[in-house]
C-alpha cells in the first residue's frame, strides 16, 4: 500500500513537471486593416509632392539674380562667384553691384557696350532685344512692354523704361540710357524689390536728413 502510494506521488510531480514545458497556444493576433490607397489619392499625393518641389523653385529663384549669385551675399563672394563681364547670346554685358550698409547684394547691373548716337537704331535697339528675347524665353511675356523708343524720347528722361519683369520679390527692369549726349547703352537691372525697396528709403532719409530732424521741433 505504501508502494502505491509513493508510486502515485511520483507520478502527480512528473506530470506537473511535463505541463511546464507545454507551450500553450498563442491568442490569434487582432488582425490590422491595411488601406489601400486608391488610384485618386495616389494621384493626389504626386500633385502635392510636384506643388512642393515647384514652390521650393520658385522661391531659389527669387533669391538669385543671376548664376550662381544669391541676394544677400557679401561683396567678398559676389565678386567671387561672378564674372564682371559675360556674353548673353550674341553680345557682352558688364556687371556691377549695389549692396546695402551691412554689405549685402540686393542689386545686379548689366550695362552694353556704349553705342554712339549715329548708330542708335540699329546697333542699340539689336542688343536691346538680344536680352529681351533671352529674358523673355525664361519669364515669358514682360509686365510691362513699351515700344522702340525714338533717340529724342530717351535724350528727354536720361533712363528710359522698357520692360519689366516682377517674379515675387525678384524684379527684372530693360532700360535705354544716354549716357551723355552721344553715347547709349542698354541696362538690366535685377533687383529684391523688398531690400531695394528699404536701401531707396534709407538714402532718401539721410538725403533728407536735415528736413526730417528740422520737423521734428514742430
Amino acid at each position: 500500500m505504501r508502494l502505491i502510494f509513493t508510486a502515485g506521488i511520483v507520478l502527480v510531480l512528473l506530470l506537473a513537471s511535463c505541463n511546464r514545458f507545454v507551450k500553450k497556444p498563442k491568442e490569434a493576433a487582432p488582425t490590422d486593416t491595411v488601406h489601400v490607397k486608391t488610384a485618386d489619392e495616389l494621384l493626389a499625393e504626386e500633385k502635392a509632392r510636384q506643388d512642393s518641389i515647384e514652390q521650393a523653385r520658385y522661391e531659389q529663384m527669387q533669391l538669385t539674380p543671376f548664376g550662381d549669385l544669391r541676394f544677400g551675399m557679401n561683396k567678398e563672394a559676389t565678386v567671387s562667384a561672378n564674372e564682371k563681364r559675360q556674353k548673353l547670346g550674341k553680345y557682352s554685358y558688364n556687371i556691377s553691384y549695389s549692396f546695402t550698409p551691412d554689405d549685402q547684394l540686393y542689386k545686379v547691373r548689366m550695362v552694353s557696350d556704349e553705342v554712339k548716337a549715329i548708330r542708335y537704331d540699329p546697333d542699340l535697339k539689336a542688343n536691346y532685344q538680344n536680352l529681351l528675347k533671352i529674358i523673355s524665353n525664361k519669364y515669358g511675356e514682360p509686365a510691362t512692354r513699351n515700344e522702340y523708343p525714338s533717340i529724342f524720347d530717351v535724350q528727354d528722361v536720361k533712363k528710359y523704361s522698357m520692360n519689366t519683369w516682377n517674379e515675387g520679390r525678384k524684379q527684372i527692369q530693360l532700360s535705354l540710357v544716354e549716357n551723355n549726349i552721344n553715347s547709349y547703352v542698354v541696362l538690366c537691372e535685377i533687383s529684391d524689390q523688398n531690400m531695394s525697396s528699404e536701401e531707396q528709403e534709407r538714402l532718401k532719409n539721410e538725403k533728407n536728413r536735415d528736413v526730417i530732424e528740422a520737423s521734428e521741433k514742430f
